[in-house]
């Protein structure tokens, strides 16, 4: 597995949009948003469509590494034991700003299916936490990516 994950991200820096340690960060923000999308206990394809999109936006991944992330890092998710491993990664090679971001990501995801399931939302106050970003920051987020989603 590990060998696989640093296949695809040689590959990735070698086209120059994904450098030095922030390669981590598309990985754990998939795994972030796959759990995200499994945390009520359904996963819908518009959830899914959801998650691509946001990662081609973000991370400008193309459509066959966008399969192999995905499948990557819905595996790393199922074998994780919790999700502190990715929430780390983030916290560790991202600014204040960028987990921010990551944060609204993750809201636009829980909001995908059009409701906040309270397994989705302790999730998202367990991940702010591991972030060290505020209650205030993390409504600001959920706000954000809630009024995109509309």
């Amino acid at each position: 597995m590990i060998g696989r994950i640093k296949t695809f991200f040689t590959h990735r820096s070698s086209t120059g949009d994904l450098v030095g340690e922030k390669n981590v960060v598309p990985m754990a923000a998939c795994a972030l948003m796959m759990e995200m999308a499994h945390a009520d206990g359904e996963f819908s394809d518009e959830e899914l469509s959801h998650i691509i999109d946001i990662l081609k936006d973000e991370y400008h991944i193309s459509a066959k590494e966008m399969e192999d992330l995905i499948t990557l890092a819905d595996e790393e998710r199922k074998e994780a034991i919790d999700l502190w491993k990715f929430s780390r990664q983030i916290r560790d090679n991202c600014s204040r700003e960028e987990q921010r971001k990551i944060l609204t990501l993750l809201w636009k995801v829980v909001y995908a299916d059009g409701h906040l399931d309270k397994h989705e939302d302790y999730l998202m106050h367990k991940l702010a936490n591991v972030f060290d970003l505020t209650h205030k920051e993390l409504i600001e987020a959920k706000i954000a990516a809630k009024g995109e989603s509309e």
